[in-house]
């Protein structure tokens, strides 16, 4: 596929998911390959001021030790922001995870910009 094929929302993704790999590997090796089936790349935009949201996460924290891990299933974790002025500052959010969720939108990717919000292959 020639470069500017690619769409926004998926080099948004494959910048970050570089990014993870760097920053993992002070703690540990990840290796990433591909299988004959596809990968599934699955967001979840969440906030530690969002009482919906533990279960989200409780769920997705379930593939970390499946074998599918890093070649058929990619799961990201993204905490918001527009959860912080109700009094709790999560400290894991970002401003950068926010607009991601917000350009999704924009893009007619997604219908809301909400907490728990799953996002699989770009589409929710």
């Amino acid at each position: 596929m020639p470069f500017k094929a690619l769409s926004h929302p998926f080099l948004i993704s494959l910048v970050g998911l570089i990014i993870f790999c760097f920053q993992s590997q002070a703690a540990e090796q990840v290796t990433i390959s591909s299988t004959a089936n596809p990968t599934t790349f699955l967001e979840l935009y969440t906030s530690q001021g969002c009482s919906s949201c533990p279960p989200a996460e409780r769920w997705i924290s379930t593939f970390t030790d499946d074998e599918k891990l890093w070649t058929d299933l990619i799961p990201i974790n993204f905490h918001v922001t527009y959860w912080n002025y109700l009094g709790w500052k999560d400290p894991f959010a970002s401003a950068v995870f926010s607009n991601r969720q917000r350009t999704y939108k924009a893009l007619g990717k997604s219908r809301i910009v909400a907490t728990p919000r799953f996002m699989v292959n770009g589409n929710g």
